[in-house]
């Protein structure tokens, strides 16, 4: 070709096998402008690191030849001559970290790269402690390095901060509770009752119950919180409909299903307001029923169950009355009826003018009628 290209090298210039040699001054002089030896440049960060080593490598040969600790080679004096004016620059402090930085980074073990990281600290703040996250961007690279069981965990701060004014989602105890199958009142679905949990976050009342196979388990103490019976008709219409909604946010939809048939029909009932008490004492049966056996609706057995409650009632109602009634007889007459006198019997003869005011005779004897009379005898007689 005329171009003096051979053939067979697709366009390209034969490689060189024998470079021309460079001088131990002219590689000092591209390791300071940070050039590679074809002429082009490493890249900035890594130019800015050989620029602070080179330059450290000048000031420390200098201070060595002062002191006449250590001969100064052929090499080192061309590195010295040609940095010459650079050495009083590089040697400030300010670039003294970049040099430690860059042996910190060479170093071979974990324990060395320690020690370089707290020198460098001390050289940039003091003695004073400073903080290892500055040196986060620059020690990326040495981490890998780092064993596992080495390295530090990270700290993680979580956000806690709960808007009271909103429902933001159950407790986990409550959720582990129902998932154990526990019987939880209904008073612990009250509104007030969640946001004093979530108050309350990791600090909620535990106690220790048994788990499977007798092993002891901390589980929520629903003891500390409010009772159920006694919750008003509008507490107890709001704890059922959060109930169905802690079903259907666990995912237990048939189970959602039942208990808002249950809620249904007992705010269906016309006397709902007025017997509300008896009707309150029969869910909380069956709520505890329901820990034991199946849960399975049925609106006859409900209304089975609804009309004994109500027939107990009442015959309660009327033992307590009698029962009452007998207490204020017996207040009032707290002698035995056997014992008691007619009212016209009169005891002195000065009470027959006045019969309503005759005294009764008490039905007791004193203790002194009950001694033996003593008879007195005459002397001058006997």
């Amino acid at each position: 070709m005329s171009s003096g290209i051979p053939a067979g090298t697709n366009g390209h210039n034969i490689v060189n096998n024998n470079p021309p040699v460079i001088s131990p001054a002219q590689m000092a002089e591209n390791l300071r402008k940070g050039l590679k030896p074809d002429g082009s440049k490493y890249p900035r960060s890594m130019r800015k690191t050989m620029k602070a080593t080179t330059a450290e490598e000048i000031r420390l040969g200098e201070l060595r030849r002062g002191q006449g600790k250590q001969e100064v080679s052929e090499d080192e004096a061309d590195l010295i001559k040609l940095s010459e004016s650079e050495s009083s620059h590089s040697s400030t402090p300010d670039n003294q970290p970049e040099y430690l930085l860059s042996r910190m980074l060479k170093a071979p073990s974990p324990r060395s790269r320690k020690k370089a990281e707290s020198k460098i600290m001390k050289k940039i703040f003091g003695k004073k402690r400073c903080s290892r996250s500055l040196l986060s961007s620059s020690s990326s690279s040495s981490e890998s390095d780092v064993p596992m069981n080495k390295r530090r965990k990270p700290i993680v701060e979580e956000d806690i901060n709960i808007e009271m004014n909103e429902i933001t989602g159950w407790h986990p105890r409550l959720k582990k509770l129902a998932n154990l199958g526990e019987y939880i009142p209904l008073s612990m679905y009250l509104n007030t009752t969640h946001q004093e949990m979530l108050r309350q976050n990791n600090n909620v009342p535990l106690r220790t119950g048994l788990g499977e196979k007798s092993r002891k388990k901390q589980l929520l103490d629903v003891a500390k919180y409010q009772d159920e019976g006694a919750l008003t008709s509008e507490e107890w219409r709001e704890a059922m409909e959060n109930q169905v909604a802690f079903y259907l946010d666990a995912g237990q939809v048939e189970q959602a299903e039942r208990w808002d048939k249950h809620r249904t029909w007992f705010t269906g009932q016309p006397t709902f307001i007025t017997d509300f008490r008896i009707l309150l004492k029969m869910d909380i049966d069956l709520r505890q029923l329901y820990v034991w056996q199946p849960f399975v609706f049925n609106a006859k057995r409900y209304r089975t169950k609804y009309d004994q409650m109500k027939l107990d009632d009442s015959n309660q109602q009327v033992k307590d009355a009698l029962k009452g009634m007998q207490e204020e007889r017996d207040r009032l007459h707290w002698y035995e009826p056997s014992c008691r006198q007619p009212p016209n019997q009169v005891t002195s003869a000065s009470d027959t003018s006045s019969p309503k005011t005759a005294r009764i005779r008490p039905s007791y004897r004193s203790f002194r009628d009950e001694r033996p009379k003593k008879a007195f005898v005459c002397l001058a007689c006997s």
